[in-house]
């Protein structure tokens, strides 16, 4: 799960920092690995008997190279599904964000800030720093990691990685590109006021979201505690995310 950084002046490449809180967090999302594995190997098991090879041949030849764009107008690079959060450096998530610059910045709440990013694959993503670091919000953080990494659906935001470095906390999010619904509603900041057929698909795709959280998600019942069109993630198609 650790990752080597990018080059130095020195020889060897500096390591990220370690902690009590990252162990646990490496712990839980190891055992996540695992049960993703066994998943996948459950699935190929079916496979084998269900049908035969020339099945399984022209099911990996007729099967998609990657996820479609997340919007058909930004164009941008969707996360895959299955795959578990990743480990960042603050260096790699500097970088992305051009150093957290006001450029890049989405927003400010109470949890701390939030920054556009670009990662070297041309993924777009939002990262998320939390506030200082204390013994219960280490807690927290490995529990919304540990829960968040298990939600993945079309309609909910995905959980792409985080970074735990010092005091440093940051969860990274795939960036949904056109806002939340809220600046949408009313015709606010120079845009127009939605149309019935975007309003009942947002409204379609955002209770699809919540009726997995609630019935769906493998980890059990995640209550969303906050829906509100503020917390509506939609694309450039209006496709909502929660």
């Amino acid at each position: 799960m650790v990752e080597i950084l990018q080059g130095s002046a020195s020889s060897k490449p500096p390591r990220k920092t370690r902690t009590p809180t990252a162990d646990t967090l490496l712990e839980k999302i190891s055992k996540l690995d695992l049960l993703h594995e066994i998943s996948s190997m459950r699935s190929r098991s079916d496979l084998n008997f269900r049908g035969n090879v020339r099945d399984a041949v022209s099911l990996a030849r007729s099967a998609p190279p990657g996820p479609p764009p997340l919007c058909s107008i930004c164009q941008h690079k969707a996360p895959v599904f299955g795959k578990p959060p990743r480990w960042f450096s603050y260096a790699e998530l500097e970088l992305a964000t051009g150093g957290f610059s006001q450029a890049n910045f989405l927003a400010e709440g109470g949890f701390g800030s939030v920054h556009r990013g670009v990662l070297p694959d041309g993924q777009a993503i939002a990262v998320k720093q939390h506030k200082l670091a204390s013994s219960q919000g280490d807690v927290e953080f490995c529990s919304e990691v540990e829960v968040l990494s298990c939600a993945q659906h079309r309609n909910v935001v995905m959980l792409i990685g985080f970074c735990v470095e010092e005091r440093r906390r940051l969860l990274v999010y795939e960036y949904i590109c056109n806002g939340s619904l809220d600046s949408h509603l009313y015709g606010r900041n120079n845009k127009d006021t939605l149309e019935w057929a975007a309003r009942q698909k947002i409204a379609v795709g955002a209770a699809r979201g919540l009726r997995y959280l609630h019935e769906e998600c493998r980890v059990g019942c995640i209550i969303h505690r906050d829906m509100r069109p503020n917390n509506i993630l939609v694309t450039h198609d209006f496709e909502p995310l929660i």
